[in-house]
């Protein structure tokens, strides 16, 4: 990975980062000094050592906080007070029966989910169903989401009647560790998965979030789009206020030496022009109809799981540890500090990753930030994994039906942030 100068790694176990793992014990992570992350990066590759026997043992307590989060004083000013609202049951009681919503509902945010071909938007999209299925284990959206309100609604068009689908339903290959298949432009789907939160001082009001997702071929959304197209994508984005755009990880910063095969290379000149193209249609798009509202982009960083990646220590602190112990980490989310904390890391790792693009001597990458800026300050930056790639190329396409028997169902790494930022961006529930 391409770098200025070297510089101090901000995820190595230096005594004055602000990254660190939970140890066993809470009070002593709390005594953390607190230090600025350095203006240049470097991210190095930490050496696979064995954990040691204190690191077992803090990993066999229930953490009180699910990352290295910041110190309380770290805390944003705006969050809730933890000292009313911890006390408070998280998972909120079952609301009574909530009608059938329609298509269109108005006050509602609108967040878009657009990525080129090969970059794993399907997969994320499907993870965020199976993340806010079940409210109580949906990790920092616990705290606001609605049980038993998940709605996804499917279409082609706009002409189209849209049909109400079992979520459950849609996520059938996601949890099967069934390899999806690369979609074609005949089959193209529409999806909008609505949520609705409580919001508010005491959590009386209601906020609705619809993220609509084009299950299309990626290939014809860079290539152009076609009057028909253009219509479904205005009708799916134009009035979007928070955008996800996707681009694994590993094709922003990928790893020097043998570890990307020449496939691989070539790969990756394929998934930055999609990339550019898919965003330079939404910016088109926009100005072709006069659409000034301000937009908050977000960066969903797939696949950052991935070994191709440079970002090795960033894998190993922001994705590994909920990849491999998820249960913890969410119900640590589920209390008003620990929405607090994460929102305050989130925050931390956005910040470092803008760094490291920043940092690059490619202008296609370094270029990023400001190409996907359409005027609601600077965009988010979301590593995250929706289904674990090791795993998944395990199996061989079309032959698993059902998940080999002992193998867990796929674990979700933060996908529901962008869903989180998109709350707070509309309603400021924390920011």
């Amino acid at each position: 990975m391409e770098s200025k100068e070297p510089g101090p790694d901000p995820w190595n176990d230096d005594e004055k980062t602000v990254f660190r793992l939970p140890s066993a014990s809470p009070a002593a992570a709390q005594a953390l000094p607190v230090a600025e992350l350095p203006r240049e990066l470097e991210i190095l590759k930490e050496p696979e050592t064995p954990p040691s026997s204190a690191e077992e043992e803090g990993r066999s307590e229930t953490p009180d906080i699910p990352f290295p989060w910041h110190p309380s004083s770290e805390r944003p000013a705006a969050a809730p007070s933890p000292t009313a609202a911890d006390a408070r049951e998280p998972a909120f009681a079952t609301p009574a029966a909530v009608p059938e919503e329609p298509f269109d509902r108005k006050g509602t945010t609108r967040v878009g989910l657009l990525g080129g071909k090969g970059v794993g938007k399907s997969y994320l999209f499907q993870a965020m169903v199976y993340r806010t299925l079940d409210g109580r284990h949906s990790g920092a959206l616990s705290y606001y989401l609605d049980r038993d309100t998940v709605r996804v609604y499917q279409t082609h068009d706009r002409q189209s009647v849209p049909r109400s689908a079992i979520p459950s339903e849609i996520v059938d290959e996601y949890r099967s560790w069934v390899r999806l298949g690369t979609t074609l432009l005949t089959v193209e789907q529409w999806y909008r998965l609505r949520l609705q939160f409580r919001t508010g001082l005491l959590g009386q009001r209601r906020s609705f979030l619809d993220v609509d997702f084009l299950d299309g071929s990626g290939e014809s959304f860079e290539t152009g789009l076609s009057a028909e197209r253009e219509e479904t994508w205005k009708a799916a984005f134009l009035d979007a206020t928070v955008m996800v755009f996707c681009l694994p990880l590993w094709a922003a910063f990928p790893a020097s030496g043998d570890v990307l095969s020449e496939e691989d290379w070539e790969l990756r000149e394929s998934l930055i022009r999609g990339f550019d193209a898919v965003v330079r249609h939404f910016r088109d798009l926009r100005e072709k109809y006069h659409a000034g509202h301000p937009v908050r982009s977000i960066l969903a960083l797939t696949m950052a799981d991935d070994r191709r990646s440079a970002l090795t220590t960033l894998r190993n602190r922001w994705i590994m540890p909920l990849l491999e112990q998820p249960k913890p980490h969410l119900e640590a989310m589920r209390k008003a500090s620990g929405v607090s904390r994460y929102l305050a890391s989130a925050r931390k790792v956005s910040e470092a990753v803008f760094r490291e693009f920043d940092a690059s001597h490619d202008p296609r990458i370094s270029g990023i930030p400001e190409r996907i800026e359409f005027g609601g300050g600077r965009p988010w930056f979301v590593p995250l994994s929706a289904i674990d790639g090791a795993t998944l190329d395990s199996w061989e396409q079309g032959k698993a039906k059902k998940p080999r028997a002992g193998l867990r169902p796929p674990v979700p790494v933060h996908v529901e942030l962008p869903l989180l930022l998109a709350l707070c961006d509309s309603r400021n529930a924390l920011m």
